[in-house]
């Protein structure tokens, strides 16, 4: 959110996380580093608070209406949301507390014979584009086994992410 109304002209940056602390899901100091960095750049964090609507207002600028009743006027809004599964059409005794599906060793949902989930609907990893890239695949030569008669192979999660961070100018 960027609010050039304050501060006399000078923009005015707010990140709002629903959670307790911000890059959920990364390691813990990940997100402390984040924080310091954002802090450092006097960005206002908002920790534990949703956004449950916005709205365009007539002169271009948009309010947002937060969970603890709070209302904001903001000049620019990003949404940068977390992967919310759309998993509404699965059993529930098939997903975790988060709404994502269970899954064993091999990708294959747990409670259903021939079944697998990948990506973001999955419980495995972290939902991003290239941890579904490598589960697909996973799964496929897993089908390939199968029907081969063979065993299926364990997936194997990578411990540690890799980040990439740019300076830019």
């Amino acid at each position: 959110m960027l609010d050039s109304s304050q501060n006399g002209g000078l923009s005015k940056v707010t990140q709002i996380s629903s959670g307790a602390t911000i890059l959920e899901g990364t390691p813990e100091s990940v997100s402390k580093t984040a924080i310091k960095q954002l802090q450092t750049l006097k960005v206002t964090i908002k920790l534990e608070t949703k956004i449950l609507g916005s709205a365009k207002m007539p002169d271009g600028r948009t309010e947002l209406t937060l969970s603890d009743g709070q209302k904001i006027t903001t000049d620019l809004y990003i949404p940068t949301v977390g992967v919310v599964p759309n998993s509404s059409y699965v059993p529930s005794n098939l997903l975790n507390s988060k709404g994502f599906v269970v899954v064993d060793e091999f990708l294959q949902v747990k409670g259903v014979k021939d079944v697998w989930a990948v990506g973001d609907i999955s419980a495995v990893q972290r939902p991003q584009y290239v941890n579904t890239d490598k589960q697909s695949a996973h799964v496929a030569k897993n089908i390939g086994l199968l029907m081969q008669g063979r065993e299926l192979a364990a997936y194997k999660v990578a411990e540690k992410g890799t980040f990439f961070f740019f300076n830019l100018p």
